[in-house]
């Protein structure tokens, strides 16, 4: 599939046809020795919500499909079949896309969610940023990014109790609710911005440079080995950084 559209364009039509599913998790965390864990590996945490937006592009219209599910909340009963529901929307996916996406994933995971790797493609829009920015440090998480592309802020509603030390699901649900949906919203919308910004002339290139297994060769490819060659590093790609997941 060729790219005929100009650099501004959404060039919806590299799109077509592609179910895309923006992801959101928002977690528990404990408070250890003054500091914030909120490792899925901790036995402690768990998933408070999912927030997802399901997209397919086709050549006539964009269809999206929205829902905010209720895992585990002191205030807020859990959503009737949330497992059953978001596993059936990973199923139907063929590019997962998130800030920090790895962060998501690995709950998903140790919750014992099926991610098929063979299938799912995956587009961090915190790593894509990294490269843009090329490498400088601080500068990626969601908030900052969205204020730097003058896209949709976040919702720093929910700041003031993360400050205080209360774990999410203590935080009051319409408060997380509303964090949660405009943080799908919004990567969704960067994702989109990301895209523009991208020289890729195929689809497979694009598919390709968000397979982890592909995504140092092909972020080579798409923005040139000479300016990155010592920014993207194996030890990035496998353990990105998750200080800005909050």
């Amino acid at each position: 599939m060729s790219w005929p559209f100009g650099p501004v364009d959404l060039k919806i039509n590299l799109l077509e046809g592609l179910p895309i599913l923006t992801l959101d998790l928002e977690t528990t965390f404990q408070v250890e020795d003054g500091k914030t864990n909120p490792s899925p590996h901790n036995s402690e945490n768990e998933i408070v919500s999912a927030g997802y937006k399901y997209t397919l592009h086709t050549s006539k219209s964009i269809s999206h499909i929205d829902n905010y599910l209720c895992f585990y909340h002191t205030g807020e009963p859990s959503t009737p079949n949330a497992v059953i529901e978001l596993q059936e929307v990973l199923d139907d996916t063929a590019l997962l896309v998130g800030h920090n996406i790895k962060f998501d994933i690995e709950y998903l995971l140790v919750n014992g969610f099926n991610i098929d790797d063979t299938k799912i493609c995956i587009w961090d829009t915190m790593l894509v940023e990294y490269i843009f920015l090329r490498a400088l440090p601080g500068r990626i998480s969601l908030a900052e990014v969205l204020k730097r592309r003058d896209l949709t802020p976040k919702y720093t509603g929910m700041d003031k109790y993360l400050e205080a030390g209360v774990s999410t699901e203590k935080i009051p649900w319409q408060v997380v609710l509303k964090r949660g949906r405009q943080d799908v919203s919004s990567t969704y919308e960067l994702f989109l911005d990301q895209l523009k910004d991208l020289e890729v002339t195929d689809v497979y290139d694009l598919l390709n440079a968000y397979n982890w297994q592909h995504f140092k060769q092909t972020t080579f490819k798409l923005f040139g080995k000479k300016n990155n060659e010592r920014l993207i590093t194996d030890s990035y790609i496998d353990k990105p950084d998750v200080s800005c997941i909050m």
